[in-house]
Parts: structure tokens; C-alpha cells; sequence
């Protein structure tokens, strides 16, 4: 386990982000005021995620562990088809990513990548199949689009992992593939990878708003109907999940493989998305808007210090 909390620590830090996420929604999103996505989206990076920080910091201290939110908003990019689509979709709305350091010398990583969708008295309106086969299947996958162009994804994957045009597939991504040698993960380690996060705009079934509400939950576009389902765990549930390893899906190459042909590309992705960030939120600085607009990427970082485990 990534980070060891205690069942009332997890309560307190559930209850915390839950309420912090709730605050920030409702004064941006009063009673009767119009709810879209991509509001919500900036409303959550920009002014939800450094009150849950802040108030985790303090709790997290005396164990010796750092934990860092940092986003970065892009919404729109980058998009991907696979074969049998009728046309591109987005990739996804946000990355969740936590990186852990039991010791400086090695990082463990899980990541989830969240499409959201606002969710009102009947459910999603704003439903994209191509999207939800994505999810629900994994294909092979083409990027089409990036933020700043194709182009931009081109260079960064020459100047970072040596992949150029010449490389059969530069550009295609195979969610299965695990290993170098050539394992490839279960359509349930693929499922953990990937969240529907549906913003409830009707109907949270978490309790009394003031204690422990929000309206973002997080869902597996497996379920039964998922533009319809109503249940899943609330976004502050996920975060203490995800720091003690048990949601998400493992990244097992944190960093930029060395070419194409030895590459998990669940870890390549994750490295091509986490670029995208400025590299002045590496170090936990304000969130910024990249001039083309387009996705975004939410990392939350553990550090151990003082032997915590």
C-alpha cells in the first residue's frame, strides 16, 4: 500500500476533499444558474483541488508524507479514432494521476483517465457512443489531433522516447500492452484505467451536503446503461483511494520508454499526457491555461519522509 491510513484518516480526508469539492461547486453553480461541463472542469482544477491540498496537507504531515494536486486545464484534446468509429472522439477530459516515493530512488505510479458528463434529472443528455466504445473496449487507437497540432506530440515524442515517422504505428496506441516482453493487461486492469465522471447536477447519494456532498462521482463506463447509472464513488472517495492504491490502473514504466517497440503504451500515454503540463506545475505552482486550450491533467504526488510506508 502506496501510503499507510488509518480507516479514521480516511474518513477525515474523504470528508474533507468531498466538502471542499461541494463548497467550491455551489458558489460557482448557485440554485437555478446553468451547469456545463467545462466550467465544472474549470471550476474543480482552478479552485476546488487547492482547497482539498490545503486541507490535506495538515493532515498528512505527521506522517510524514507530501501529497501535491496540480492541473492544468486543456479541454477538447487531444482526440483519437480507431477502427470501425465514424469519426475522432476526445481522448478524455482529465488525467488522474499519483506517484509515490517510497524511497527518491523509485517511483510507483496509477493513473486514470475521466470523461466528464453532466448529469441531470434523467441522466446524461450529451451522450457520444464513439466515446463510450472507447471506454468500454480499448481498440487501437490513432491520435488525430493534439493540443498545438499533431506536429507537437511528433516532436516531443522524438526529442523524449526516439519514436519518429519512421516508426510503424508512430502514433497508435494498444491500451493492453503491459510489458516489453510482450504481456498484456486484462480487460479488468484496462477498465481501472478509465472513468466516466459524471457531474450530478439532481442528485448526490453521499448524505447531507455539509458533511461529506459533491457533485462529481466517478463510475466504470461498464456498468449497466452508464449515461443512467447513479451510483459510484464520490471524486474524494477516488483521491484517498488512489493514494492507497486501491483505484486506478498501475502505470509499471513511469517514465519515457526507449523507443517504440519496447513500449507499454499505457505508460507511454500517460508520459504523452503529463507533458502537456507546464513544467512549472511540476513544482506545485498556480494553474495555468496553455495557449491552444484542449484536455487536462490533474497529478497528485505522496512523498515519504521520516520512514512512513
Amino acid at each position: 500500500m502506496p501510503v499507510l491510513i488509518t480507516p479514521a484518516l480516511l474518513a477525515s480526508l474523504r470528508h474533507s476533499a468531498n466538502k471542499a469539492m461541494w463548497s467550491e461547486w455551489n458558489r460557482a453553480h448557485p440554485a437555478g444558474s446553468h451547469i456545463d461541463e467545462v466550467s465544472c472542469i474549470y471550476n474543480l482544477i482552478g479552485r476546488a483541488l487547492p482547497k482539498v491540498q490545503t486541507g490535506w496537507k495538515g493532515q498528512l504531515s505527521p506522517l510524514g508524507v507530501t501529497a501535491t494536486l496540480t492541473g492544468v486545464v486543456c479541454h477538447g484534446r487531444p482526440y483519437v479514432r480507431y477502427p470501425g468509429a465514424v469519426k475522432s472522439c476526445e481522448l478524455g477530459d482529465f488525467l488522474l494521476v499519483h506517484d509515490h516515493r517510497p524511497v527518491p530512488a523509485v517511483l510507483e505510479r496509477r493513473a486514470a483517465i475521466i470523461q466528464a458528463k453532466v448529469f441531470g434529472v434523467t441522466g446524461v443528455t450529451s451522450k457520444n457512443p464513439i466515446q463510450l466504445g472507447l471506454y468500454q473496449k480499448w481498440p487501437r487507437f490513432t491520435y488525430t489531433d493534439w493540443p498545438g497540432g499533431v506536429a507537437v506530440l511528433k516532436s516531443v515524442l522524438a526529442a523524449k522516447a526516439g519514436i519518429t515517422d519512421a516508426a510503424s504505428g508512430a502514433l497508435e496506441r494498444e491500451m493492453a500492452i503491459t510489458l516489453p516482453m510482450g504481456t498484456t493487461a486484462s480487460s479488468a486492469q484496462i477498465d481501472l484505467g478509465c472513468r466516466y465522471g459524471m457531474i450530478d447536477t439532481h442528485r448526490s447519494p453521499w448524505g447531507d451536503p455539509r458533511l461529506s456532498m459533491n457533485p462529481w462521482r466517478l463510475c466504470s463506463p461498464n456498468v449497466p446503461n452508464v449515461y443512467a447509472h447513479r451510483w459510484g464513488l464520490s471524486l474524494g472517495s477516488y483521491l484517498t483511494r488512489l493514494i492507497m492504491g486501491k483505484v486506478g490502473r498501475v502505470v509499471p514504466y513511469p517514465q519515457w520508454p526507449t523507443g517504440l517497440a519496447n513500449a507499454c503504451h499505457w505508460s507511454l500515454m500517460v508520459e504523452e499526457l503529463l507533458s502537456l503540463l507546464p513544467a512549472s506545475q511540476a513544482t506545485g505552482a498556480s494553474v495555468g491555461t496553455p495557449p491552444d486550450g484542449g484536455g487536462f491533467a490533474v497529478i497528485l504526488v505522496t512523498t515519504n519522509g521520516g520512514g512512513a510506508g
